[in-house]
C-alpha cells in the first residue's frame, strides 16, 4: 500500500473510532495519522491528530496507561507547535507533559521535557527560568547522553542571549566529544538535530567573539551534518552558521547568498520558526548590501509572524534589524524600531541585543547632529560589550562581542570629535584599533557555504 493510500486509511479509522467512542483504539489511530502529518511536514494537520488523540486520552480509565499516552501525544504535539511557532502553546504542553512523567516517577523523561522547555522559554523571553530548567533537568538526567546533550544546547543558548558568552562556549563545548561521536546525526527528539543545533550556536558565539576561523570550521562541520541526515530543519538551520559569521564580518553577499539558500529551505518545508530566526541576520545583510526594499519587505513579515505568536527573543533581534535596515532612508522608522528592541531587550535581559541597538540609536543621534545624546547611547553600548568582554573572558579566556565592541568605540570616537574633545575621540580609536577586528571574508567556506545540501520530498521522514 502506498503511503498515501496507508495516511489516508489511518485518518479514516481515526474518524471512525473516535466517532464510535472507542478510545484506546481512536486514540492509537489518531497518533499514527498524527506522527505521518509531522514525517510530511503537514504541521497544521499534525496538531489536528494530536489533539484528537489527546481528546481520546481523557476518556482512558487506566491512569498509568493514560498519563503514558498523554505523554507521548504531548512530545509529538510539541513537534508541530515549535515548527509553526506555537510556542506558547507548546510551554503549556510541555508543562502537561512533565507533570505527568514525574508522577509516573520516570526522572529521564522529566529531564527531556525540561530540555524542551528551557528552550521554549529562551524564545518566550524567560531567561532565568530558562536556566533554571536547564540545571534542573540535569540533575534529573543522571548521565542520560540525549537528555544531556539537549539540556546542554538549551542552556548554552539562554547563556548566549543573556550576553554571557563565556558561560555559552564554555557548555555548548562540553558536548563536543559527544557531537563527534555516538551522538552526532541521533535524533533527540528536538525539531532539529541536536548536534545541528549545539554546533550552530557554538559558532555564532565564535562570530560574535570576532574569532572567525573557529566560527568557519564549526559551520562547515554543520554543514556536513546537515548534509547527512537531509532534515529540512537541519539544512535550513545549518545556513545560519556562516550567514551570522559573514555578517559579522561585513561579508554582505556571502552572507545574503547563505541565508537566502536557508530560508528557501525553510519556507518550502513550512517551518515557520525558522523564517524570524533566518530573517534577523538576512533582513539586516540585505539592507547592508544595498537592498533595502528586501529588507524591509522581510522583516516586516517576520515581525508579523514573531508579534502574533509572541516569541519575545525574535522579536527584540527582527527589530533591532529593522532599525538598522532603516538608518539610511527613514530615520524615524530607524528609531521606533530600535527602541522596541532595546525596550524588549532591557525587560527580558537580551544583552546583546541592547549592545547593537544602543550602539545603533547612538550612530543614528549622531547623523543628525546631536553628539552629546550620540555619546551618552554609545558609551553605554561600549560599557555593555566590555562588561560581556571581562565575564567571557574570566571564564574562557575569550573575548566577549568584540566586532560590536570594536564599532562602538569608533563611533563613539566620532562623537567625541564632534564634541570637540580630540583626545578621547583618539583613545577610543587606538582602543578600537587594537581589538584587532579580521573583516576579510573566508572564500573557501563561502563556496561551500553556497551550495546546501538539497531539500529532501515530503515523502521523506522529517523530525
Amino acid at each position: 500500500m502506498s503511503g498515501d493510500r496507508a495516511g489516508e486509511v489511518l485518518e479514516r479509522l481515526s474518524d471512525y473510532a473516535m466517532a464510535g467512542e472507542v478510545w484506546t483504539t481512536g486514540y492509537r489511530y489518531s497518533l499514527g495519522a498524527a506522527r505521518r502529518a509531522n514525517d510530511r511536514f503537514a504541521w497544521l494537520e499534525a496538531i489536528t491528530y494530536f489533539d484528537r488523540a489527546l481528546e481520546a486520552v481523557g476518556h482512558i480509565e487506566d491512569a498509568h496507561e493514560a498519563a503514558l499516552a498523554g505523554i507521548e501525544a504531548r512530545l509529538g504535539l510539541r513537534v508541530a507547535l515549535g515548527a509553526t511557532g506555537k510556542l506558547d502553546r507548546c510551554l503549556t504542553v510541555m508543562e502537561d507533559a512533565r507533570r505527568l512523567a514525574a508522577w509516573m516517577g520516570d526522572t529521564i523523561q522529566v529531564a527531556q521535557i525540561d530540555g524542551y522547555a528551557c528552550m521554549l522559554l529562551t524564545s518566550l523571553g524567560s531567561l532565568d527560568r530558562a536556566v533554571a530548567a536547564a540545571q534542573r533537568g540535569a540533575v534529573a538526567a543522571a548521565g542520560h547522553a540525549p537528555s544531556m546533550l539537549n539540556l546542554a544546547f538549551g542552556l548554552g543558548q539562554a547563556y548566549w542571549f543573556q550576553g554571557r558568552f563565556g558561560d555559552a562556549m564554555q557548555t555548548l563545548s562540553d558536548s563536543l566529544p559527544s557531537i563527534r561521536g555516538p551522538m552526532r546525526v541521533a535524533s533527540t527528539g528536538t525539531i532539529g538535530t541536536a548536534s545541528v543545533l549545539t554546533l550552530v550556536a557554538l559558532s555564532k558565539t565564535h562570530a560574535m567573539l570576532g574569532e572567525f576561523d573557529l566560527a568557519f570550521t564549526l559551520a562547515a562541520e554543520v554543514q556536513a551534518i546537515a548534509a547527512k541526515t537531509q532534515r529540512p530543519y537541519d539544512i535550513a538551520y545549518a545556513s545560519v552558521a556562516p550567514g551570522f559569521a559573514y555578517m559579522m564580518q561585513g561579508a554582505h553577499d556571502d552572507a545574503v547568498a547563505v541565508l537566502e539558500n536557508g530560508l528557501q529551505v525553510a519556507r518550502r518545508a513550512g517551518i515557520m520558526l525558522l523564517l524570524p530566526s533566518i530573517a534577523r541576520y538576512l533582513g539586516r545583510t540585505y539592507a547592508a548590501a544595498g537592498q533595502p526594499a528586501k529588507a524591509h519587505a522581510l522583516l516586516d513579515e517576520a515581525l508579523a509572524l514573531t508579534r502574533g505568536q509572541r516569541l519575545v527573543g525574535l522579536t527584540a533581534w527582527c527589530s533591532a534589524a529593522l532599525g538598522h535596515a532603516h538608518m539610511d532612508g527613514d530615520a524615524v522608522r530607524a528609531e521606533a524600531a530600535l527602541q522596541e528592541a532595546l525596550s524588549i531587550a532591557t525587560d527580558h535581559g537580551y544583552v546583546p541585543v541592547q549592545v547593537q541597538t544602543l550602539r545603533a540609536l547612538g550612530e543614528l543621534r549622531l547623523r543628525a547632529g546631536d553628539a552629546a545624546d550620540a555619546e551618552a547611547m554609545l558609551r553605554r553600548a561600549a560599557a555593555l560589550a566590555e562588561a560581556m568582554l571581562r565575564r567571557a573572558a574570566a571564564l574562557a579566556e575569550a573575548i566577549g562581542m568584540r566586532p560590536d565592541l570594536a564599532r562602538a568605540r569608533r563611533s563613539l570616537a566620532d562623537a567625541l570629535r564632534a564634541l570637540g574633545r580630540p583626545a578621547e575621540a583618539m583613545a577610543e580609536d587606538d582602543a578600537a584599533a587594537a581589538l584587532g577586528l579580521a573583516l576579510r571574508p573566508t572564500r573557501v567556506e563561502a563556496r561551500a557555504a553556497s551550495n546546501p545540501a538539497p531539500l529532501p520530498t515530503r515523502t521523506e521522514r522529517s523530525p
